[in-house]
């Protein structure tokens, strides 16, 4: 976790893209659907298993989730697009949402049966402190092989939780939230709280409304300006028209306008 995490979090900052989203549209609702299936049928329902009926080699399968993940999801969108009529623009944002939604339950759950046995104890903030922040010095020579584990495993923790916490914020900026003191307040006590799971899950759910009402404003905005652009083409139309007018009528030279209003207004000869 401790670096895998972090790659994962710098390859999403260096990889979004925020006006190319807003300019594309939504998530396609074939890839959105099947991420979330891929989800529950490549993780989930494998994770129940192997609490229900733990085992080595449940646990050993169980660990290609990811691979699972990717196959159904890359599965069910194919037959999804094949089924659906061609040309249709279906939106994937509530099955976006939902998909963000059940990951920042199942990240609540894992970090609330982490810390469940100090939920009751008299110090809960220094055991939270002492179970996931980690000493800046080295452990003492001869210290135990659990207290050596426990050391890097803290250490591992900061790094995940440190990077989670700067790609939230870093999402926050790049919708020009910028770095804000609720914002900021609520990451930084919502991860050791709640965990980094669900606060990464909120963020990119609040990332995919905000770039939701930004698309939303920029259509407006650009249904306003086509709009102010027809009046204008329909004046100019209407003065050129108007300008010609004046200019045949001002001219001696004999057109098909002066021709027209002289046969309307020529007198009819009485036999």
């Amino acid at each position: 976790g401790g670096i895998i995490i972090p790659l994962q979090m710098l390859a999403i900052i260096l990889t979004a893209d925020e006006p190319k989203r807003i300019r594309q549209g939504q998530i396609a609702r074939a890839d959105a659907e099947g991420a979330l299936l891929g989800l529950l049928l490549g993780y989930v329902a494998p994770s129940l298993y192997l609490a229900l009926r733990p085992d080595s080699l449940i646990a050993a399968v169980w660990q290609a989730f990811p691979i699972y993940i990717s196959i159904i999801k890359v599965f069910y969108s194919t037959l999804r697009r094949l089924v659906t009529r061609k040309g249709a623009t279906l939106d994937g944002y509530w099955a976006t949402q939902v998909t963000y939604g059940i990951c920042g339950l199942l990240g609540l759950a894992s970090h609330l049966r982490v810390v469940y046995s100090i939920i009751s104890s008299v110090n809960f903030i220094g055991e939270l402190q002492s179970m996931f922040l980690p000493s800046i010095f080295n452990l003492p020579p001869g210290s135990s092989t659990n207290a050596a584990a426990w050391h890097m495993l803290k250490w591992d923790n900061a790094l995940m939780f440190g990077s989670c916490l700067v790609a939230a914020l870093w999402l926050s900026i790049e919708l020009g939230k910028g770095l804000e003191g609720p914002t900021t307040i609520a990451f930084v006590q919502g991860i050791p709280a709640f965990g980094p799971g669900p606060v990464m899950a909120a963020a990119w759910i609040w990332r995919e409304k905000g770039l939701r009402e930004m698309r939303r404003d920029l259509d407006k905005l650009e249904k306003e300006e086509a709009e102010k652009e027809l009046n204008k083409g329909n004046v100019e139309a209407k003065a050129i028209k108007a300008s010609a007018v004046e200019s045949d009528a001002g001219s001696g030279v004999e057109t098909p306008l002066k021709r027209s209003k002289k046969s309307k207004t020529k007198p009819k000869r009485l036999d």
